[in-house]
């Protein structure tokens, strides 16, 4: 009950941003902690993963690097990962994180603009990954700031 009202205030906070007004991925990744801490969450900046598998974009190779997640939020057993990403698409580094980390929730975030295509090809990149990656178990939680638009996306049918 209570990661539900977390992601709505999530979402709410992304959906009254001004967009010309985010001027640097640190401005969103600040608002996002700052609410969570207000809902009593430890937040950790450039959370470390010391391994997330990845898929080499020269080799199309299966490999294994070290990276950090945006932003991770504890309260008791609820862990949250978030991911956000400035332009129009959740990169695919950002999403291989996502799905590697412990967290129970995922949430991408990308500011993006109005563009019919703009979910279905995040959609896309996000199942692509996960078919990939043989990841059929975890959801992430999509949200694009420009279309005012959140959706849950999975293997799982």
């Amino acid at each position: 009950m209570e990661t539900e009202s977390i992601i709505e205030q999530i979402k709410k906070l992304c959906f009254s941003q001004n967009l010309d007004e985010i001027s640097s991925h640190n401005f969103m990744i600040d608002e996002l902690a700052n609410m969570l801490r207000n809902n009593s969450y430890d937040v950790v900046f450039q959370y470390p993963l010391n391994a997330y598998s990845a898929i080499d974009t020269r080799t199309e190779e299966r490999v294994t690097k070290k990276g950090l997640i945006d932003l991770m939020a504890f309260k008791g057993n609820q862990t949250i990962a978030i991911e956000f990403d400035h332009k129009l698409h959740l990169k695919f580094k950002s999403i291989e994180k996502l799905l590697d980390s412990d967290a129970k929730t995922l949430i991408g975030i990308v500011k993006g603009r109005a563009s019919p295509d703009l979910l279905e090809e995040n959609k896309q990149r996000i199942i692509s990954r996960m078919k990939e990656l043989y990841v059929i178990n975890k959801r992430i939680l999509l949200i694009i700031m420009s279309e005012k638009t959140a959706v849950d996306i999975s293997l799982e049918k």
